[in-house]
């Protein structure tokens, strides 16, 4: 396997000679050893924490799964720059990731589990964004907003899969997976904001809600964000693919779109994911996804058509 590396957020910090001293390996070797040392408070916010993240037992078995459910890892080496901040939130790249975390991240199960799914999230990016692209965000143009109405697939997937590849590799117990799968559903299906716009509508308001001034400050109920939107419609095509008569999965459409879109650098529109999803389907009958306004808890799911499901209740193994 490639080597893997990542920066986290511990407790206690190296020297800042040891540190000089593991940044000097670094560019001489491009090898990342764990760097030890006593706690020391005065360790500005910012600073990196180094130590090989292919030998943490952790971190392998999220790669592992990851490389299991892909067939393949699509670099030969992948960083993950852990900044030690009071802030949260990371910023994918094709071959590495930037993460922040409080210093103190590592102290409960639940900031934890926090982190390592935003550490998994980044981590889908280096397939789902990078390399499967949305059309609209190419060529790139810093000096203007490049909307695009497929975030709910681009971030919304993503979102999905990050907690549900850190379950598959037996890093999270199934009541912490669904706990956090739950109050996702339960958001988007009671908040008023997706009445008013579907989830490509959703999308293209990015500009306005993402790191950018307020939407609307005087009546935030408007908008449902695009990640946990996306992430329910996830769930609802992952289980009804997983309910037909020949059982598919979510995997099974990734994987479609890596084929036709992410090996070879094609970027896709909305319609090239209803064509996908034909094609993992085999049924052009039932292809709409994404574009359905709102989330229904009887006959319409998430913005999902209504797929093929067999009528029979079955378990979902994730």
């Amino acid at each position: 396997m490639p080597h893997i590396q990542i920066f986290p957020a511990q407790t206690a910090y190296p020297s800042r000679e040891a540190f000089a001293e593991a940044l000097g390996q670094l560019r001489a070797s491009g090898e990342y050893r764990l760097v030890g040392g006593n706690p020391i408070p005065e360790l500005p916010a910012g600073s990196i924490v180094l130590f090989r993240y292919a030998d943490e037992v952790v971190g392998e078995a999220i790669v592992r799964e990851y490389r299991r459910m892909w067939g393949f890892l699509p670099y030969e080496k992948y960083l993950f720059l852990n900044l030690l901040t009071e802030s949260g939130g990371g910023l994918e790249h094709k071959n590495s990731t930037v993460l922040m975390a409080s210093r103190w991240t590592t102290r409960t199960r639940r900031t934890y589990n926090n982190w390592l799914n935003l550490a998994s999230h980044e981590f889908f990016h280096a397939w789902n964004v990078e390399r499967i692209r949305p059309a609209e965000l190419e060529p790139f143009d810093f000096t203007k907003a490049n909307p695009t109405p497929s975030l709910w697939l681009a971030e919304g997937f993503t979102q999905y899969y990050g907690p549900l590849l850190i379950r598959r590799a037996g890093q999270s117990t199934t009541d912490e997976f669904l706990t956090s799968l739950s109050g996702t559903l339960n958001g988007v299906v009671t908040g008023p904001g997706r009445l008013y716009g579907s989830p490509q509508e959703m999308s293209l308001r990015a500009p306005f809600v993402d790191a950018a001034a307020a939407l609307a400050p005087t009546n935030p109920n408007i908008f449902t964000s695009y990640y946990p939107y996306g992430a329910i419609i996830g769930l609802a095509l992952d289980l009804q693919l997983r309910g037909r008569e020949k059982p598919l999965s979510l995997d099974d459409f990734m994987k479609r779109m890596w084929k036709t879109h992410g090996a070879p650098e094609k970027p896709y529109k909305p319609a090239d994911i209803q064509a996908a999803l034909a094609q993992t389907t085999g049924d052009a009958k039932r292809q709409s996804v994404g574009q359905r306004r709102s989330v229904d808890t009887g006959e319409g799911h998430t913005g999902v058509r209504e797929a093929e499901n067999g009528g029979d209740d079955k378990r979902h193994d994730f």
